[in-house]
């Protein structure tokens, strides 16, 4: 009687295998996505010389969405070119200490791991840009240089409110020009730092292949009882 009541060997066996089976073959079929992420601080944070759209005082947060905005959209479209399998990320920034954090997703891990350090030397590289820097000085120079014939028109001489519109144009250049120069200073210097380096990743994070399966093996369990 006692022994009719026990289970076959082979009956547990299989009722202990099958969820794990199950389990594991749909993880072997989903697709499968990683992660890898890295950090830069910045010291200072949206440096209007390189993007002359920036404001001269932005406060830290608006300073910090400027580079949130940028990494999620000019430097992603460079990202987008020079990298040649699908990939993500996500751009997390905190104003209070500049730290710009790129979390990474992609279907391998070394194709997760490559965007992440993509990510982080490409995003230090560009704020170490200093031929860009030279470029808006240039530019702006330029802007000066074009005010500073208007004023020196003999017409502009016999319209007072054009002059007075010229006269603060070429004060918020010169501000500029001369927020523009110490920007370069410290471009030169280096104002990018990585801060954490991206690690390969060992796993998937999705779908979470360990839980998953230890789910299955105490669901297998129970059943072989």
């Amino acid at each position: 009687m006692i022994g009719s009541l026990r289970r076959h060997p082979g009956v547990a066996l299989a009722a202990f295998a099958l969820p794990v089976a199950l389990v594991v073959g749909a993880l072997l079929v989903l697709p499968r996505e990683f992660e890898a992420t890295g950090a830069v601080r910045l010291d200072p944070v949206a440096v209007p010389a390189l993007d002359p759209s920036w404001p001269l005082d932005a406060s830290p947060s608006d300073a910090m969405a400027l580079e949130v905005a940028l990494a999620e959209g000019e430097f992603r479209a460079a990202m987008e070119d020079a990298l040649d399998f699908p990939f993500d990320y996500e751009v997390r920034g905190d104003p209070a200490d500049g730290t710009v954090t790129f979390e990474a997703r992609a279907g391998s891990s070394v194709e997760a791991w490559a965007t992440a350090l993509a990510a982080v030397a490409g995003f230090s590289g560009l704020h170490g840009d200093v031929a860009r820097v030279d470029r808006t000085i240039a530019a702006t120079t330029a802007e000066l240089e074009a005010v500073d014939a208007a004023l020196a028109d003999p017409a502009t001489a016999s319209d007072p409110v054009r002059a007075r519109g010229l006269e603060a144009e070429r004060a918020a250049l010169g501000a500029r020009l001369e927020r523009y120069a110490a920007d370069r200073e410290a471009v030169v210097a280096g104002i990018a730092e990585t801060i954490v380096e991206p690690v390969r990743p060992t796993e998937p994070a999705r779908p979470p292949f360990v839980p998953l399966v230890g789910v299955a093996v105490l669901a297998g369990a129970g059943a072989a009882v």
